[in-house]
């Protein structure tokens, strides 16, 4: 079948499971098992033989059964960059571009400065900054090893690996005590224990709970960073961290507490307060 009827026949197979952007899951499904790129999917002319079909039908299985496109790939798009992804680390979502916005404000993208993130994943977040900025060197710590090897699959794609450092760690003991950060950012784990059942089937199901459990009040992991991460800043650097709508009060607070300063409350695509941006303000310097 040719290609471009086998997508007008997948499309249709789609929207008769009740899936929706159809014609979007058709056009990535069939790039993928095609190795296409989706955006000259229309302009290729070949024919799809019966084992592409297949994985195409066995694709459609899965999304019907609640798998993230994302996970069925092993990949996904953000901040116009493409990123592996693996059952370690979380899919990246669109609203955590705004925590890259936010940064971009911060860094001079004609200076060497140094960056650095707490709960790495597929890296996405330091590796979009390091795309961004070309003066950027980026350290990021996680503490699973399979985290760890997604983000250097990554940064290889991105042929980064000369300013990205991905570290095993259990929090922030074992970033390199002789770096001091210029700006330092964090999507940690925010949701309370208890709420984790709650959530849709797509993230309780797929995305890894280690990455999503924030404690019982989902805020641990800024006490943290309150507390340990001054350490590893310079003087009046920045800390920028997302955290879910409800939070941004607590989180403040929590920073506030700690001797941070509360520059701003940065909301998100949907108008929901999303990302913090705190300065480690030292009496003395400017």
């Amino acid at each position: 079948m040719h290609i471009h009827q086998f997508f007008r026949y997948f499309v249709n197979k789609i929207q008769g499971n009740n899936i929706s952007p159809a014609d979007y899951f058709a056009r990535h499904i069939i790039a993928y098992y095609t190795n296409i790129d989706h955006q000259e999917l229309f302009i290729t002319d070949i024919t799809i033989d019966k084992t592409v079909a297949e994985q195409c039908e066995n694709a459609l299985i899965q999304l019907k059964n609640g798998k993230p496109l994302a996970r069925i790939l092993g990949y996904s798009e953000f901040f116009g960059y493409r990123f592996f992804i693996n059952d370690a680390v979380l899919e990246p979502r669109n609203d955590s571009e705004v925590l890259i916005e936010t940064a971009l404000d911060y860094c001079d993208k004609t200076k060497n400065i140094i960056i650095g993130e707490l709960g790495l994943g597929s890296g996405c977040l330091l590796l979009s900054l390091l795309l961004e900025c070309p003066y950027v060197t980026g350290y990021g710590v996680d503490i699973s090893e399979d985290a760890i090897k997604i983000s250097q699959k990554n940064a290889n794609f991105h042929h980064l690996n000369h300013r990205f450092y991905p570290i095993v760690s259990d929090g922030v003991q074992n970033l390199p005590k002789d770096i001091l950060y210029d700006i330092f950012i964090s999507n940690p784990p925010y949701i309370p224990t208890n709420n984790i059942a709650t959530l849709d089937k797509n993230v309780h199901d797929y995305d890894p709970h280690i990455a999503l459990d924030g404690g019982h009040d989902g805020l641990d992991f800024y006490r943290l960073l309150a507390n340990k991460i001054k350490t590893y800043m310079k003087p009046n650097a920045y800390l920028i961290c997302e955290f879910g709508y409800h939070q941004a009060a607590l989180v403040a607070d929590i920073f506030i507490y700690g001797g941070w300063q509360c520059c701003c409350i940065i909301q998100d695509y949907g108008n929901r307060d999303r990302v913090g941006v705190f300065k480690n303000h030292i009496e003395g310097f400017l």
